[in-house]
């Protein structure tokens, strides 16, 4: 638990350094809802996963099929090095569009009219506590906002996650979606999955019978392996 505590310490002190409520700028606004960060079932997206920071070298992204099904999951894989001079931690940021810290002026979404944010994520092992964010860039076209979700703690089964953002100021968001990794709470090494992540202005989440599907009969085999 302590751990815990100094994870979500650090993301906040590093969310109110760079999270600068300059001069009013509106992103564009979405032609409709939901608008996915990431999805299996799309090839083209506004966000790119392109935002690393920290640690960089110890963390590994990929995309490949997850297990009973054709389609594509993100994987993220964190260790930690051990170097001397290292930060303790790495981040990735899906940003719009790629490589954008906030100093675009065509870049970012107005989703003030969105309510919620969700996201499908599972561990290798389970155990793992992973830190989820929204927002949090700096620069002159920067984030009107930053969210966390708080440290979570994975399991190795598919879970649906939601973020509320209803009651936050959404007018102008370059990071759509953030993971970080902590050296105190992953060092030993975590791999993490996630899929459809997208923000929504409805209060429940999209209907999506396919992945309801495979996850759900992804969870139940690895039930039936651990009894």
């Amino acid at each position: 638990m302590k751990k815990i505590i100094i994870f979500s310490v650090v993301l906040l002190l590093f969310s109110s350094c760079t999270f600068k409520d300059t001069k009013r700028f509106t992103g564009r606004k979405p032609s409709k809802y939901p608008l996915y960060v990431y999805s299996s079932a799309q090839y083209h997206f506004y966000y790119a996963p392109t935002g690393t920071i920290g640690d960089v070298s110890d963390m590994h992204i990929l995309r490949r099929n997850e297990p009973l099904s054709s389609k594509k999951t993100m994987i993220i894989s964190y260790k930690s090095s051990g170097r001397a001079k290292s930060e303790g931690w790495a981040g990735l940021f899906w940003q719009y569009p790629a490589m954008n810290w906030g100093n675009n002026k065509k870049g970012g979404f107005d989703f003030s009219t969105a309510r919620n944010f969700y996201f499908y994520a599972r561990g290798k092992n389970g155990g793992e506590i992973i830190n989820f964010k929204i927002g949090g860039a700096s620069g002159r076209y920067g984030d009107s906002n930053s969210i966390s979700s708080g440290s979570i703690e994975l399991t190795k089964y598919w879970k649906l996650y939601k973020m509320d953002v209803s009651a936050y100021e959404m007018h102008n968001i370059v990071s759509g979606f953030g993971v970080f990794f902590s050296r105190k709470l992953n060092g030993d090494g975590v791999t993490i999955y996630l899929n459809d992540l997208y923000f929504t202005d409805r209060m429940v989440p999209v209907k999506n019978k396919f992945w309801e599907f495979v996850h759900n009969k992804f969870n139940r085999i690895l039930l039936k392996l651990n009894n």
